[in-house]
C-alpha cells in the first residue's frame, strides 16, 4: 500500500468521483480550487493505491507552516473492511510527522440522523491513535469536532490554516462555537 501524490488528469478524475460521493455537498470546497493549492504547493491531493496498486481511496490535506489539515480522507466502498483506512492513517501519520496532524469531524453529541456513522468515524480515529480537541467548531453551518496525532492544537492554530490556505471567504464560515 502506498500514497502517491496525484497530479495526472485519469488520477485525479478517481478522487474526484470518490470525493463527490464519500462528502456532502456543505463539506465540499470547490475541486478546482483545491487543484489550484495543489499547483501552489500548499495542498497535496494523494492517492490511496492498495498492495496490487488499485486505487482505494483518497487524502487530500492542507500545510501551512507546521500544521497540515487532513481535509478530505475516505476510503472506496469496495475497498473498506480489509484495514486499508488504518493503513492509510498511519501512512499519513508517517508522512507528517514533523507536523501537527488534525482533522475534522462531524460532531459526535447530537441527534444527528447519522449519529451512529459519526461515532463509528470516531471511534475509528481513536483507535487510529488520534485524539479529541476540547473544542466544537462550526464549518458552513455544521458543527465538527477536531483531532488531531502528534500534538494539541487552540483554535487559533486550527483556524490560521483557513486564513492562510482557504483565503477570507472561506475562513469567515468556520467558527468558534464551544468547548467540550
Amino acid at each position: 500500500m502506498k500514497l502517491i501524490k496525484t497530479k495526472k488528469p485519469k488520477h485525479l478524475m478517481n478522487i474526484y468521483k470518490l470525493y463527490l460521493k464519500a462528502f456532502p455537498k456543505n463539506e465540499r470546497k470547490p475541486f478546482p480550487f483545491i487543484l489550484l493549492k495543489q499547483w501552489r504547493g500548499t495542498t497535496e491531493i494523494l492517492s490511496i493505491k492498495n498492495s496490487t496498486g488499485e486505487f482505494a481511496g483518497l487524502a487530500i490535506a492542507a500545510i501551512h507552516n507546521d500544521l497540515v489539515l487532513l481535509a478530505y480522507f475516505a476510503v472506496s466502498s469496495t475497498q473498506r473492511g480489509g484495514g486499508i483506512g488504518s493503513k492509510a492513517l498511519q501512512l499519513l501519520k508517517e508522512r507528517y510527522a514533523d507536523k501537527k496532524l488534525f482533522l475534522e469531524i462531524e460532531n459526535t453529541d447530537t441527534d444527528a440522523p447519522n449519529i451512529e456513522e459519526r461515532k463509528k468515524r470516531k471511534n475509528f480515529y481513536l483507535k487510529n491513535g488520534m485524539k479529541e480537541m476540547p473544542f466544537i467548531i462550526n464549518f458552513f453551518g455544521t458543527e465538527m469536532e477536531i483531532m488531531t496525532y502528534n500534538s494539541d492544537i487552540i483554535f487559533d492554530e486550527y483556524h490560521s490554516v483557513y486564513k492562510k490556505e482557504f483565503g477570507k471567504y472561506i475562513s469567515r464560515k468556520v467558527k468558534f462555537v464551544r468547548y467540550k
